[in-house]
């Protein structure tokens, strides 16, 4: 659908917007192991990992769509 529309949109009309926050910074880092933490839920953590996750799939998806713009 993205793609579809940036045939069609001038250069730089078409955006996808995420929302992130400072919350990155106070994160330890994602346990690959136990990603949704279930072994040992922390909320606050749990936030800043969603957070840290955001930018990462902002980043990848960037990479990903990068020759389409």
């Amino acid at each position: 659908m993205l793609r579809r529309a940036v045939v069609h949109a001038a250069p730089g009309d078409v955006r996808i917007v995420n929302v992130s926050s400072l919350a990155t910074e106070l994160s330890p880092g994602l346990d690959w192991n136990d990603l949704q933490m279930l072994e040992n839920h922390v909320a606050p953590i749990a936030y800043c990992n969603v957070k840290i996750a955001n930018q990462m799939f902002t980043s990848a998806l960037s990479r990903r769509l990068r020759d389409d713009v």
